[in-house]
């Protein structure tokens, strides 16, 4: 219908197909199956009902109680079973149980017990599902969600989880291309680390990220050029991006030594990874006047706004 008169579009009948890509569309989905999947999403949601010693058990956990946690699993074995119904609901975390909460992402304005390790083998024997996963959008299971959580690495509990959840029959794909970004964009090195030490495949972007020098300067030629570029979506990155993308890792992860390794080759400065925005923006954003002034005179452009939030560097600054 593009290029039509109005008053044409208006005479031709809309297929229903057509109907609902307008409407998902309209409500910032990509197609009707998804805009459908989150509805349901939310009526399952809406329809738990809460347990009544979900608190009390959530409450143990958080305490790091192991003998309280235990006896009220004992009482009532259906609450490793049981989910939340937050109000409101807190997105992909919605209908957590009490496994999920174990990875402490989100961290809900709580720390993990020290004895975290405990109180999830506990939830585990008795008989907690690993594989069970959150409802809301985007939701994962229990390893995904310690995989890419903060304060679990933060904490030095994410090895250990992960090889207890891995015990349990926990599934980890270390074969993806990806296996190890989201580990990395979310603030996890922790995760990271120990993928890599189960076989995951570290390339020139997770070692710009955990600072991994050893690694880093093995990715590259002599004279600068990349030796093995990074894949993504099934085909190998542009050189130049992959360095980019490498050095906005380096930087946002504070691996000062690889940040000044990269910016010695020829990278493209341009490129957007974490949290949407180039390396100058990152850079802006953090007030970090001596990297914006490295990162300008490589030639990063100041008027960048190829960015989901159409904002130059100089805006993130001010906001």
């Amino acid at each position: 219908m593009k290029g039509q008169p109005p008053e044409e579009v208006l005479d031709q009948r809309l297929a229903l197909a057509d109907a609902q890509l307008v409407i998902a569309r309209e409500y910032g989905f990509r197609n009707w199956a998804e805009l459908k999947r989150r509805v349901e999403l939310a009526r399952r949601i809406e329809h738990i009902e809460p347990h009544r010693g979900f608190a009390a058990a959530l409450a143990a956990l958080d305490a790091g109680d192991v003998d309280r946690l235990r006896s009220l699993i004992a009482a009532d074995p259906s609450l490793v079973h049981a989910r939340t119904n937050l109000e409101p609901p807190y997105g992909y975390f919605s209908g957590a149980t009490l496994l999920h909460h174990v990875a402490g992402n989100p961290g809900r304005d709580k720390p993990l017990p020290p004895n975290i390790v405990d109180i999830a083998r506990v939830l585990l024997d008795a008989g907690a599902d690993v594989n069970a996963r959150t409802l809301g959008p985007n939701g994962g299971d229990t390893m995904g969600l310690l995989v890419t959580g903060k304060q679990a690495s933060d904490m030095g509990v994410t090895g250990s989880l992960m090889d207890l959840l891995v015990e349990h029959g926990a599934g980890l794909d270390l074969t993806r291309d990806d296996a190890l970004d989201g580990s990395l964009a979310n603030h996890s090195p922790a995760a990271a680390e120990k993928m890599i030490e189960l076989g995951a495949k570290a390339d020139v972007l997770a070692a710009a990220a955990l600072g991994r020098m050893d690694l880093l300067r093995g990715f590259f030629y002599r004279d600068g050029r990349l030796l093995s570029r990074p894949r993504r979506h099934g085909k190998a990155m542009p050189e130049r991006d992959a360095i980019g993308l490498a050095l906005l890792y380096a930087y946002v992860r504070e691996q000062r030594q690889a940040v000044d390794f990269l910016l010695e080759k020829d990278g493209n400065w341009e490129v957007i990874g974490v949290n949407n925005g180039t390396a100058l923006h990152r850079a802006a954003w953090n007030g970090d006047l001596a990297m914006v002034k490295r990162l300008v005179a490589k030639g990063a452009d100041t008027s960048n706004r190829a960015n989901p939030f159409n904002s130059t560097p100089l805006s993130w600054a001010q906001h």
